[in-house]
């Protein structure tokens, strides 16, 4: 649901205004998939808040929305139904009541209607402990990192997948994948939770704070900026290739892919020209388009990135950025910024791993080949 702005309807209650007024299939979805779950019908739900099933369908087909009273109404019943399906004796007699904020929080913003008190905090994770099956995490393609399966794009493949279901196991929870064709629809995700997390690939960057809070590092070391450029700038001296000896004569051009990392580093490189690209595929193609004649053009990203990119593409080449060798940053998850409780569990993870000596590989193969072979002489 794409938020905008509060508004009134006509019965003067508040809600959230969204592209499409009339777009009420998320609130339904989600009440229906409680009623469910509880093993109860939309009748039982109906004769338990007092109004007739006829009125309940009226609602779900009329364009306008459904009254605030009649949410809350729903949330109340589920709570109750929750009290009798779920009670465990002499425990815990009430499981509905103890996580009705939930409930009518979950229901209020699926209607479009803010939360009953501020920012509504912890919906996903008090789902996630109620459930105990899964947990859904976002991705999008990244060189080196993850990238989607040709067979099955709800299973990517890349080191940091088995890293991220290990993290899931130990949460008890078994791990589902949602592909997003670039990083902006990424974060409309998170911020919407339609995911739950991102998965471990996720690189720390102040701007990103906006969006999300990151959890504990994930990496046994932090990641460094570096750049592709040209092949023609293989005539460069000294090696290895350095942005700080492109010849000064050169107009130089930086790309990078809008809210990745090199979005953040390309703001700290002056006197530059910056295009913006919506993925790799497209910043590449920038590097050989613009770089012509008195232009160089270079695509900032992290290290890893750039030479799993370099290493099948022989039209351009790994250049070194010292004006950001300063520049390092944590591979982790990312999770809404209301999601406090799930962000401690999965940190509390991280650091089970941690203790074992498991962490995310941030070594690309080709690194690690030739580690291994300066090692043996």
């Amino acid at each position: 649901m794409a938020v905008h702005k509060y508004k009134a309807n006509d019965m003067g209650e508040e809600f959230f205004a969204t592209d499409k007024a009339n777009d009420m299939e998320e609130f339904f979805a989600a009440l229906e998939k409680e009623i469910k779950k509880l093993g109860k019908t939309i009748a039982n739900l109906c004769e338990k808040c007092e109004y007739k099933e006829a009125q309940y369908y009226r609602w779900k087909q009329e364009k306008g929305r459904i009254p605030k009273k009649a949410v809350l109404r729903f949330a109340t019943a589920l709570a109750l139904f929750e009290n009798e399906v779920k009670a465990q004796k002499p425990y815990n007699k009430l499981p509905g009541t103890d996580r009705i904020d939930y409930v009518i929080n979950r229901l209020l913003s699926a209607a479009g209607y803010p939360a009953t008190s501020g920012a509504a905090e912890n919906l996903i994770w008090d789902r996630v402990d109620s459930d105990r099956e899964s947990w859904t995490l976002g991705y999008t393609d990244v060189s080196g990192w993850i990238w989607s399966s040709d067979k099955n794009w709800d299973q990517p493949e890349g080191d940091v997948v088995d890293y991220a279901e290990l993290v899931g196991r130990l949460l008890g929870l078994r791990t589902k994948w949602k592909y997003a064709d670039s990083w902006s629809t990424l974060f409309g995700l998170l911020r919407t939770r339609a995911i739950d997390a991102i998965g471990p690939f996720m690189i720390e960057a102040p701007r990103r704070l906006f969006d999300c809070r990151f959890a504990e590092q994930c990496a046994k070391d932090k990641v460094h900026i570096t750049g592709l450029g040209p092949k023609e700038l293989a005539s460069l001296r000294p090696k290895p290739l350095s942005f700080d000896k492109i010849p000064r004569d050169k107009n130089i051009k930086v790309t990078y892919i809008k809210d990745e990392i090199g979005h953040t580093a390309a703001k700290l490189l002056p006197g530059v020209d910056l295009i913006e690209a919506a993925n790799s595929k497209e910043a590449i193609g920038n590097v050989k388009k613009e770089s012509k004649g008195k232009n160089v053009c270079i695509f900032l990203s992290e290290e890893m990135t750039c030479k799993s990119i370099a290493k099948g593409d022989d039209d351009v080449l790994v250049i070194r950025i010292p004006a950001l060798k300063q520049l390092t940053a944590a591979i982790t998850f990312a999770f809404h910024r209301n999601e406090p409780e799930f962000l401690s569990a999965t940190n509390d993870a991280i650091e089970i791993l941690r203790q074992s000596k498991m962490y995310v590989d941030t070594m690309s193969k080709e690194t690690k080949e030739s580690e291994e072979a300066r090692s043996d002489e």
